[in-house]
């Protein structure tokens, strides 16, 4: 069935820029192209374009609200492709996207997705999901089915179907992104006849939802594997058949990465172990939902709650999966281990005379160097007044020295080391005597 649209907008059309928001756009004379990473476009929330290296947008992006069916106007976003690929994506029913594309094709899609190739002397356009429709020098659009491909030349029209959606493997579903990020490893699908490559598209859900990866692979599996930071995340693959049209896609595979937030001392080692905080608490985000077991006497599975304490300062293997399911993620939480020795002295020193040493040493773990977030803060005072001095580091040793100051003498040299959180790390203090001073002999009277 075909459908006249009827062009009424409002009464202006609203000249939308585009908001980049992953690869990158350039400016041409008449137009915006992507660059060799792509670009992801996003025109409102549940609306976005993924422009293909090289593809061609001019600069027309325009608001308006147009008679798409019997019903009521559609708020629709008009824009035009000059050249190469684009897919269009509009979640919402209430929101269409309308492109112009060469030989005065024209197509839309409303609650769906839409992926077109467009080239001066033919489009292409595929259905991949939801309400499609297509015209060619008219208004009077035709239904394209769901997993349907229209090829349109100046001479020819073809309609054929597209490569069905792979069946998606995830050997895990949940990963540890206890430092900055996790390896999202385990991805594979079954092989689809006909098929010369595949495109996996990987979809943040949370904190922010936008596209964050699509890799173009040839055989059926996840490689190189993504980096990706704590979140809620949904996977999934297209085929890619030999005229690079891309095929439906698989039903998405959500997964999330868990994060740790940590309080003050807190960070993640290079083992990915969780060091907790000074107050032995640490906050796992991304983990609603989830049951857990190990440490603190608890040996059945729980929910896995607001906060988690370390009790002792013996280390706490932590495991964790979503009902009802036996994949895993496990991390290990691991008390403070940070040995902070502060030495002043000689303990019997006299001023006028030597110097104040002063050596401070902060190790971590089997006596190895500080964690890498430390910022350690000196104060050394002579009484109540701090004094400026010069420190240089030797290993996991800061050293400097106090000369003789002046004054009447006894003097106490403190010093007080703290991290950036205002932590006491070490302490320590010297007693000054003045030297006595040297009575001149007096000279001896000669005998008569």
């Amino acid at each position: 069935m075909c459908v006249w649209v009827l062009a009424l907008s409002t009464p202006s059309w609203a000249e939308v820029y585009f908001q980049v928001v992953a690869g990158r756009l350039e400016k041409e004379a008449d137009g915006m192209v992507a660059q060799a990473e792509g670009a992801t476009v996003r025109l409102e929330k549940g609306v976005q374009l993924r422009l293909s290296p090289g593809a061609k947008l001019y600069r027309t992006h325009k608001q308006s609200r147009i008679w798409l069916d019997n019903g009521r106007r559609t708020l629709t976003h008009l824009i035009s492709l000059a050249s190469g690929r684009l897919d269009v994506e509009s979640l919402d029913p209430e929101r269409a996207v309308m492109v112009s594309s060469p030989l005065a094709v024209t197509s839309f899609v409303r609650g769906g997705r839409m992926h077109i190739v467009a080239r001066s002397d033919q489009v292409s356009i595929v259905n991949l999901d939801g309400n499609v429709r297509w015209a060619m020098k008219t208004w009077k659009f035709s239904p394209l089915p769901p997993g349907t491909l229209r090829t349109l030349a100046r001479d020819s029209q073809t309609q054929s179907a597209i490569l069905p959606p792979p069946t998606l493997h995830l050997e895990n579903n949940l990963f540890g992104g206890f430092g900055q990020s996790a390896l999202v490893s385990g991805v594979s699908w079954d092989a689809v006849p006909q098929a010369v490559g595949y495109r996996v598209s990987i979809e943040q859900l949370e904190p922010e939802r936008r596209l964050v990866s699509n890799v173009e692979t040839i055989a059926p599996v996840l490689a190189p594997s993504p980096e990706l930071a704590a979140g809620r995340y949904a996977l999934s693959v297209q085929a890619i058949d030999r005229f690079g049209i891309n095929g439906r896609f698989s039903r998405p595979e959500p997964f999330s990465v868990v994060g740790v937030r940590s309080t003050d001392g807190g960070y993640v080692d290079a083992q990915g172990n969780i060091v907790v905080g000074y107050d032995r608490r640490v906050h796992l985000t991304y983990a609603d939902g989830l049951i857990m077991k190990g440490g603190g006497g608890q040996l059945d599975w729980h929910p896995v709650p607001e906060e988690i304490v370390l009790p002792s300062g013996e280390p706490m293997n932590l495991h964790m999966r979503q009902v009802g399911d036996t994949r895993m993620v496990s991390t290990r939480l691991l008390a403070q281990e940070i040995k902070t020795s502060v030495s002043v002295g000689p303990k019997f020193v006299r001023w006028p005379g030597d110097s104040v040493r002063v050596e401070v040493k902060i190790e971590g773990p089997r006596g190895l160097n500080a964690p890498g977030w430390i910022a350690p803060r000196f104060r050394v005072l002579l009484g109540i007044d701090e004094l400026a001095v010069s420190w240089r580091q030797q290993g996991t040793s800061y050293i400097t020295e106090v000369p003789p100051q002046g004054g009447q003498g006894p003097w106490i040299v403190r010093v007080e080391v703290e991290d950036q959180y205002g932590h006491l790390l070490g302490r320590d203090f010297v007693e000054i005597s003045r030297t006595p001073a040297v009575t001149a002999a007096a000279p001896a009277q000669a005998s008569r």
